[in-house]
């Protein structure tokens, strides 16, 4: 049975869910089954601003049918997820003496 992975990002100017696709920021990787037979669908996040933080993204899974197989297919959305995020606000020099080199 094929499956087709898509991933949404909710967009709080509009207040609704937007496909990852519209936002060049978002890339989907391939799709790998694991040595535990889990698949897993890489989102990969670039160029997040500071008031990004908890951004919400979910999953979306799309079954094709397989009538060989008696399978009708049909589409599956994971729960919400908040992206986490961290920010230098400070970097601190412990030595600023100069460095020795060869």
């Amino acid at each position: 049975t094929e499956a087709t992975v898509t991933w949404e990002y909710y967009d709080s100017a509009s207040s609704s869910w937007k496909v990852s696709t519209e936002d060049n920021r978002f890339e989907i990787k391939p799709t790998v089954i694991g040595k535990d037979g889990i698949r897993v669908s890489p989102l990969s996040v670039r160029d997040l601003q500071k008031a990004e933080d908890e951004l919400k993204i979910r999953c979306k899974l799309a079954y094709q049918s397989d009538s060989v197989n008696n399978f009708f297919g049909g589409s599956v959305t994971s729960g919400e997820m908040a992206l986490k995020t961290a920010h230098i606000t400070s970097m601190t020099v412990s030595d600023a003496s100069p460095i020795d080199g060869a």
